[in-house]
């Protein structure tokens, strides 16, 4: 059985996921997808990884693949930065 902590925690992740509603869908078009993952990981305090980016959306890790290209176009272009952990999270340019 589990330890009081333990349902605390699992109840608190249950109603956070409640409060959030449904995954949205990840957008057909390219630069609504651009704009989709330019917004997560702006909302988050650290570094996201792709497999954690397409995770928040409904089709889950079948958009793994559109979403790495995403965001190894926004590397490119400077709109993201690979943490220092050998490229596995990504997290927005800050301005100076």
């Amino acid at each position: 059985m589990s330890t009081p902590t333990e349902l605390d925690r699992l109840s608190h992740v249950t109603q956070h996921r409640r409060r959030r509603g449904p995954k949205p869908s990840f957008p057909a078009n390219e630069l609504e997808q651009t704009v989709a993952v330019l917004s997560a990981p702006a909302s988050m305090a650290e570094p996201i990884s792709a497999t954690a980016l397409a995770a928040r959306f409904r089709q889950g890790r079948r958009m793994l693949p559109q979403v790495e290209a995403v965001l190894a176009a926004l590397v490119r272009v400077g709109g993201m930065v690979h943490s220092p952990d050998g490229g596995r999270t990504f997290a927005p340019r800050r301005a100076a």
